[in-house]
C-alpha cells in the first residue's frame, strides 16, 4: 500500500500530467478510492510482465468510457500508456521491481482524458488459499513408469469447485516447457511415459471474472523412475540355462502386496507378449527357449489398466547347448544312421528320469525319442535338422528342460547308397529295374523296400524283399526309393533318396493290333504288347471294351496259350474297342490300356446271311442261315445256333451242326431274333462266339408270314 507521502506525490503527477497535456485542459479531478479492490492479473510477456484489468466494467464510469487512460505505478513520474484489449480488458505494463504486495494487491492511479484520476486497488494473489504443498499427489512417493498418479489441489478451505476451470500441466523443469495434462476437473489422472521427476503446473481460472491464478508445485511432485526394476529375479543377474526355472518377484512398492498381478514376457517392449501362468506377486518362470526376455505387470482396476513394462531384459535363458551333446559332434549323419545323444550335467540324484525329444523349431512340437537316460542312441527315421530337448524329473514337482537353442542333429538323404540297373533308371511303363543297395548287408538283415512321388511320402510298399530285388513301376512317375533295413544285432535303419531315382514315361505303344484297319466279324484279330525289358516268366491277361474304363471282358481267343505276349482275338459282334492287357510279372500287376479304340469291327452284317432275306417267316416256316466264319487252319469245329429277342439274352438252343449252315424250322414263337453262332475247337475244346448286331429273323403268324414261292 501506498503511504500518504507517496499518494501526495502521484497526486502531483497527476496534476502535472493534466496541466501538459493540453488540449485536455481540464481541471484535474481526484476521485476518492474505491472500496473493494478489483480483479487483475499479472501476465508475462516477452517484453516483460502487464498487469491485466479482468473487469473494466466494475472501474469508475468516466474510465470505463474513456478514449485514453494513462497510469501512473509510483512516485517517479512515469506516466504510462493502457491499452484496451479486443476482449475489453485494459493491459497496463509493468515496471522492473514493480510487484504487488504480500498479499497480492498493488495500487496505482489512472487518469482519464476528462481530466479525472483514480487511486484503485488491484487485486492479484490466489483465487483460492492453499495448504502446503499446494497440490495434493497419489501416490505421494516414487513409483515405476505405467504408474498412474492423481493429482488434485490442496485448498485451506472448501471450494465450490464449479466456480472454476482447471488447466493442468507438468514438466521435468519448473520454468517448462509444459505438458497438458488430460482433463480440467479439480482432480487428474496422468501416466507418465517416461521415467523423470515432474513438476506440475496449475492455471486456475475463475469463470465469472476470467482471472487466472498460476500455482506451480516449488519441488518435483510426480517421481516416475525407470521400469529397470520392476521384477527382481534369483538368482539376481536374470542369468538361467534354458530349460531351468526363475524366481520372479514384483517389486511395486507403491502396490499393496495382496494386489493380484498379471504377468507377461516378450522379446522386445513392444511385444507381443505372451502370459505367464500365476498372479501372486512371486511366482516360479521356465522361459519356453533359449533368449533374452522383457518383462511386463499389469494391474487391473475398475479405473483402468496399468502397465509396467520393463525398459530392458530381465530374464536371460542361456542356450543348452552345452548342455546337450551328439556324437558326432557335428550332429550330421545320413538318413540311416544313428547318433549318440549324451548329456554334460552336475551329478543328479539317483532315480531321475530323462525324456528326449526332437522338434524342426525349438517352439515344437517336440516328438518322443523311444529310450531314456543321460545318453541313447538316436536313429532319425527322417531327414531334417532338429533341435533337441530333454526333460529331467527329480521329483514329482521337480522337472528340468533343457532345449537346444540351434538345430544339434542334421539329417540328410543321399542316392549314393542305392545301386540300381539300369542306371539311370530311366525306363517305360512296363520295363523293371533291379533295387539294390551299394553296400550288401550281412545276411541276417532284411531289406523291405518302398517308393513314393515326393521325399515326404507317402510310401508304398514294393513287393518282395532283399538285395537285387526286380521292381516294374506301376504307372508313370518319378519315384523317390526307400529302403528300410531290420533284423540281426544291429538297430532298424531306414535310406531314403535325396532325389527321385527311377523315372518312368508312359509307353505310348504298348499295345498293338493287325490288321490295323478293315476288320470283321468272323476274322481274327492279333493283339501284341509291345513292352520291352519284361521278363521270360511274365504273363498277360488281355481284355476289351467300348470305352478307356470299361467295362472290360476278356479277349476270346482259340489259343492254346492265351496269357502270352501275343493273342488271336476273334472279337464277338461289331463295335469300335479299346484294348487293356494286365503284365503279371514280381508278384506285380501293371495296366497298360489304350487311350483311343484300336479295333473297329463294321455293323454291317456280312457274317451271318438269312434266306429267305429278309427273313420274315410264320411260326411253322423256316430259314437257312449261314455265317462267315474262318476258322484256324488244321483245326475242325462243331457249331451251337441260338437266337434271342434281345443281344444279351435269354438265347434259345436251335440245334449244332458240323458245317457254317443251318436250318431253323417252325420257330413257333412269335418275334424278332438276335442269331448267335458258338464255334467249339474239336482240338482244344474252346470255344468263340459271334452275335448279330440286329434282329435278322422276324417270326409272325401265319396270316403275317410273308409268301414264300
Amino acid at each position: 500500500m501506498f503511504n500518504r507521502s507517496q499518494v501526495i506525490a502521484m497526486l502531483c503527477a497527476a496534476q502535472l500530467l493534466i496541466a501538459c497535456t493540453a488540449p485536455f485542459g481540464l481541471q484535474a479531478r481526484i476521485a476518492s478510492p474505491l472500496d473493494k479492490a478489483l480483479r487483475a492479473t499479472v501476465v508475462n510477456t516477452e517484453s516483460g510482465q502487464r498487469l491485466q484489468i479482468l473487469q473494466p466494467e466494475n472501474l469508475p464510469p468516466s474510465l470505463q468510457n474513456a478514449q485514453d487512460i494513462r497510469a501512473i505505478l509510483d512516485n517517479s513520474n512515469s506516466v504510462y500508456p493502457v491499452t484496451r484489449n479486443a476482449d475489453g480488458t485494459l493491459s497496463i505494463p509493468l515496471p522492473a521491481g514493480r510487484v504487488a504486495d504480500s498479499t497480492g494487491l498493488i495500487e496505482l492511479l489512472l487518469s482519464d482524458n476528462a481530466g479525472g484520476s483514480w487511486l484503485l486497488r488491484f487485486d492479484t494473489g490466489p483465487l483460492v488459499t492453499l495448504q502446503e504443498p499446494p497440490f495434493q499427489v497419489q501416490p505421494a512417493g516414487a513409483a515405476v513408469v505405467g504408474a498412474t498418479w492423481q493429482l488434485g489441489l490442496n485448498p485451506a478451505e472448501s471450494i465450490d469447485n464449479s466456480r472454476y476451470s482447471f488447466n493442468w500441466f507438468a514438466s521435468a523443469s519448473a520454468q517448462g516447457p509444459w505438458q497438458p495434462l488430460s482433463g480440467m476437473d479439480a482432480k487428474v489422472r496422468w501416466t507418465p511415459a517416461q521415467p523423470g521427476n515432474y513438476f506440475v503446473r496449475l492455471d486456475l481460472r475463475e469463470r465469472s471474472s476470467g482471472a487466472v491464478s498460476t500455482i506451480i508445485s516449488p519441488a518435483p511432485v510426480v517421481l516416475a523412475q525407470a521400469a529397470d526394476d520392476i521384477v527382481l529375479t534369483t538368482p539376481a543377474d536374470g542369468r538361467v540355462l534354458a530349460g531351468d526355472r526363475i524366481e520372479l518377484q514384483a517389486n511395486l512398492p507403491h502396490l499393496p502386496t495382496d494386489t493380484p498381478l498379471i504377468w507377461s514376457y516378450g522379446s522386445s517392449p513392444q511385444g507381443p507378449w505372451q502370459p505367464i501362468a500365476g498372479q501372486t506377486q512371486g511366482l516360479s518362470w521356465e522361459p519356453p527357449a533359449a533368449g533374452g526376455y522383457f518383462l511386463r505387470l499389469q494391474v487391473s482396476s475398475a479405473e483402468q489398466l496399468e502397465t509396467y513394462t520393463s525398459s530392458r531384459v530381465l530374464v536371460t535363458a542361456v542356450s543348452a547347448d552345452d548342455v546337450l551333446q551328439t556324437l558326432p559332434a557335428s550332429g550330421s549323419i545320413l538318413r540311416g544312421e544313428s547318433v549318440t545323444l549324451s548329456a554334460s550335467l552336475p551329478e543328479l540324484p539317483a532315480g531321475a528320469s530323462y525324456s528326449w525329444s526332437f522338434a524342426p523349431s525349438p517352439q515344437g512340437p517336440f516328438t518322443a525319442i523311444s529310450g531314456s537316460g543321460p545318453s541313447l542312441e538316436w536313429l532319425p527315421e527322417q531327414s531334417g535338422s532338429f533341435y533337441l530337448r530333454l526333460r529331467v524329473q527329480l521329483s514329482p514337482t521337480d522337472v528340468r528342460t533343457y532345449t537346444s537353442g540351434e538345430p544339434l542333429v542334421s539329417v540328410s538323404d543321399s542316392d549314393s547308397v542305392f545301386a540300381l540297373s539300369p542306371q539311370p533308371a530311366n525306363l517305360s511303363r512296363g520295363e523293371s529295374v533291379v533295387l539294390a543297395l551299394r553296400e550288401t548287408p550281412p545276411p541276417a538283415r532284411r531289406i523291405s523296400w518302398a517308393y513314393a512321388l515326393s521325399s515326404q511320402g507317402p510310401w508304398q510298399a514294393i513287393t518282395g524283399q532283399g538285395q537285387n530285388l526286380r521292381w516294374t513301376p506301376p504307372r508313370a512317375g518319378s519315384y523317390f526309393l526307400r529302403a528300410e533295413l531290420s533284423g540281426g544285432s544291429e538297430a532298424n535303419a531306414i535310406l531314403s533318396s535325396a532325389s527321385a531315382l527311377v523315372n518312368v514315361s508312359e509307353n505310348s505303344n504298348a499295345i498293338q493290333v493287325s490288321p490295323a484297319t478293315g476288320q470283321r466279324l468272323g476274322q481274327l484279330v492279333r493283339l501284341r504288347a509291345n513292352l520291352p525289358g519284361t521278363e521270360a516268366n511274365a504273363r498277360y491277361q488281355w481284355f476289351v471294351g467300348p470305352s478307356a474304363q470299361g467295362p472290360w471282358q476278356s479277349a476270346q481267343t482259340l489259343d492254346s496259350q492265351p496269357e502270352s505276349a501275343e493273342l488271336n482275338w476273334w472279337p464277338g459282334q461289331a463295335g469300335n474297342y479299346h484294348v487293356k492287357v494286365d503284365l503279371l510279372q514280381n508278384q506285380q500287376v501293371i495296366s497298360f490300356v489304350s487311350p483311343q479304340p484300336l479295333v473297329f469291327i463294321s455293323a454291317a452284317e456280312t457274317f451271318f446271311q438269312v434266306s429267305p432275306q429278309p427273313a420274315n417267316i410264320s411260326t411253322q416256316g423256316a430259314v437257312e442261315i449261314n455265317a462267315f466264319f474262318q476258322p484256324p487252319a488244321g483245326e475242325t469245329f462243331s457249331y451251337s445256333w441260338s437266337a434271342a429277342p434281345a443281344p444279351t439274352g435269354p438265347f434259345i438252343a436251335l440245334g449244332g451242326s458240323n458245317q457254317l449252315r443251318f436250318n431253323w424250322t417252325q420257330p413257333g414263337q412269335v418275334g424278332r431274333y438276335f442269331l448267335r453262332l458258338d464255334a467249339r475247337s474239336n482240338q482244344s475244346g474252346r470255344v468263340v462266339s459271334f452275335l448279330s448286331a440286329e434282329p435278322l429273323v422276324t417270326v409272325g403268324e401265319a396270316s403275317q408270314a410273308t409268301p414264300r414261292f
